[in-house]
């Protein structure tokens, strides 16, 4: 046996973890884009891939400010991947996650939206109690990084369905204060 993996939690198969292309880029969260523009964020980040990998600096990084300019794109060369920035979140629905109503995803999507202003007015303390009550309250996690939410079950409940928020939800909205652009 030559092979020789292990992984924690993982399970690689039977020939082991697929390796990653190089230069490929995942998109992650939100953002209202067409299907051609991602086709052309896409190119531009193999561009700048090929840029890099011939150790053309300046064009790699004229890519990624057209691609910040142009589109709100941040790149995260570590993980290979890319987000619209915006205050857009998108759901996340995992085993272990709790189903949530419509109505109570708008709620949230409108706290999400507050909380991204305070963070551009760079109110942090404003913006970090809102994620934290959203944490505390209803089980909410955000990812700042990939713009995803979650809604995981409520510790030593069984049962976390939508119907358990509801009520709960509206309280939350109407103590919040309204936040100008």
């Amino acid at each position: 046996d030559k092979l020789k993996q292990w992984s924690v939690g993982g399970d690689f198969g039977p020939d082991g973890p697929s390796p990653k292309s190089r230069g490929v880029y995942v998109r992650r969260g939100g953002g209202e884009l067409t299907e051609e523009e991602v086709d052309t964020i896409n190119k531009l980040i193999m561009e700048r891939y090929h840029a890099k990998k011939d150790r053309d600096y300046d064009t790699a990084d004229d890519i990624r400010d057209h691609l910040r300019n142009t589109y709100n794109i941040q790149l995260d060369d570590k993980s290979s991947e890319w987000h619209v920035d915006s205050a857009e979140f998108v759901q996340v629905s995992d085993p272990g996650t709790a189903e949530v109503s419509q109505y109570d995803i708008d709620i949230i999507a409108a706290k999400i939206a507050e909380r991204h202003v305070y963070k551009v007015n760079r109110d942090y303390e404003s913006a970090d109690a809102i994620r934290d009550e959203l944490n505390e309250k209803f089980g909410v996690q955000l990812d700042d990084r990939t713009k995803e939410w979650r809604c995981v079950l409520f510790a030593g409940e069984g049962d976390s369905s939508a119907d358990n928020l509801d009520g709960e939800m509206d309280d939350f909205f109407d103590k919040s204060e309204p936040v100008e652009e």
